[in-house]
């Protein structure tokens, strides 16, 4: 492998996760449960699963910003996502994940979003069906180059409980037996991660990205909260 060219080794100059694939990690080192969130939103996963958009590498940058201009900068990004997909033997347009951006129009959404009071809020319905594999990779929010990359913040809420054949992973530990309304954050700058569906029905989570204000960190000083919507 070409590490000039692989995006995940040029990004693991940038991080302090250890690398090393014999150490388990453990809950709490890289990514944090943070709560459960109870209330019903099954006739909204419908629609999120009907209205959910194919991501790949050469389109996710535009998932979120759609006017962001396309920068030799962000190029050289695109093929060095897709070369560490070929190194694996895979397709470099392969479909990574299904979003839908749209997620507050269902109010019960915009409670959870709103829940965590961030600044400059994104939240995007991840539909991941069977087969797709949004590969092992570190992240690059360059959306938020203008602010300190430690006030930028990422949860993750389940929207259904779990099943056998989904997967999700941070670092060397793999996610499993999740509730629908469990939510977490994890260390997005440091800890490689993936996700992926080899199951029988749609994996369906929402991811948050925002910049933390006061009320952010009060949601992350609290222990495993429950929260009714």
């Amino acid at each position: 492998m070409n590490n000039e060219v692989s995006h995940f080794n040029q990004q693991k100059k940038h991080s302090n996760y250890h690398f090393n694939n014999s150490k388990y990690d453990q809950v709490g080192e890289w990514f944090q449960p943070l709560g459960h969130f109870n209330g019903a939103w099954q006739a909204e996963i419908k629609d999120l699963i009907s209205s959910s958009k194919k991501v790949n590498w050469q389109n996710v940058a535009s998932v979120d910003n759609p006017t962001a201009p396309v920068t030799e900068e962000r190029i050289e990004r695109i093929k060095a996502r897709e070369y560490d997909v070929i190194q694996g033997g895979g397709n470099p347009s392969m479909t990574l994940v299904q979003a839908d951006t749209d997620v507050t129009r269902f109010p019960v959404f915009e409670k959870m979003v709103n829940y965590f009071g961030l600044n400059r809020a994104k939240a995007r319905a991840h539909v991941q069906l069977t087969g797709q594999v949004f590969n092992y990779h570190l992240d690059v929010l360059p959306h938020h180059a203008d602010v300190s990359f430690d006030q930028v913040i990422r949860f993750v809420i389940f929207l259904e409980d779990w099943e056998p054949g989904h997967f999700y992973m941070y670092g060397t530990r793999t996610l499993s037996h999740w509730r629908a309304g469990d939510f977490h954050t994890f260390d997005w700058q440091n800890v490689p991660h993936c996700t992926a569906n080899a199951g029988l029905c749609p994996r369906v989570s929402l991811m948050i990205t925002g910049i933390k204000t006061d009320c952010t960190n009060q949601v992350l000083s609290q222990s495993f909260t429950e929260i009714t919507l």
